[in-house]
Parts: structure tokens; C-alpha cells; sequence
């Protein structure tokens, strides 16, 4: 798991979507790690700032190679 905080500007949640193809966005990310069974949440209000986690599982098969 992967926690990232700060306190500065934040930015409209719904506005992360498939139809924003500039750069190798969240939306994108998302997109990744559901593929592999992991998960992005994201928190963003005014005054509040940004949180994301993101939760990747460990795959015991790629541990033991």
C-alpha cells in the first residue's frame, strides 16, 4: 500500500476519466491496477488538499521465482 498526502491545491475528482488521453494520467493508472487487482482511491476537496492510496497485492508466485 502506497499512501500520498498534501496540503496544497486540489482538483476535481471527477474530471479523472477515460476521455482525458494526455499523459499517463490516474485515470490510467486505475485502469493498470485493476488489471492486476489493485485499487486507486482518491480525495481531493478544497482546503483539504489531495489524498491517494493505492493498494497492490503481493502475488506469491512472482516471490518465489
Amino acid at each position: 500500500m502506497l499512501k500520498v498526502e498534501d496540503y496544497g491545491k486540489w482538483f476535481n475528482v471527477a474530471t479523472i476519466n477515460k476521455n482525458n488521453f494526455r499523459g499517463f494520467g490516474l485515470y490510467k493508472l486505475s485502469e493498470r491496477f485493476k488489471n492486476i487487482g489493485g485499487t486507486i482511491e482518491i480525495e481531493s476537496l478544497p482546503g483539504k488538499g489531495t489524498k491517494i492510496i493505492i493498494c497492490i497485492p503481493i502475488m506469491s508466485e512472482v516471490l518465489t521465482e
